[in-house]
């Protein structure tokens, strides 16, 4: 059964592209298929719809998730930024160690040479 035409919600229109190809003609009064999508509130145009029982607990988890949500980015901005800092020491260490290992192997270099 339809509903009564008086208890109808509002009806939007906008345009929506066709999928065929678009032709070239010199005048754009052709026309698109249009969408249309009814609002769900009640009332008329722009007025907010009244909260229903369960909104203020789907905020709270909304408000919650996007919190959430920014928590885990910002951490995981931090400790991207401590793991680069710990490989940035850690690379630093073996280029020490590397120089002192060559600086060893000169010096054996140079007291194993025989003087000639």
């Amino acid at each position: 059964m339809a509903p009564a035409a008086a208890s109808l919600s509002p009806v939007c229109c906008v345009p929506f592209p066709s999928s065929s190809p678009r032709r070239a003609s010199p005048s754009s009064t052709r026309r698109l298929p249009r969408f249309a999508a009814r609002s769900s509130g009640g009332g008329g145009g722009g007025s907010r719809p009244e909260p229903k029982p369960g909104d203020n607990e789907s905020k709270a988890v909304l408000d919650a998730f996007f919190l959430g949500k920014a928590f885990a980015e910002a951490l995981t901005e931090r400790v991207e930024s401590v793991v680069g800092e710990v490989f940035s020491v850690v690379g630093q260490w073996q280029t020490e160690q590397q120089k002192q290992v060559q600086e060893f192997q000169v010096l054996r270099d140079a007291l194993l040479t025989p003087d000639g």
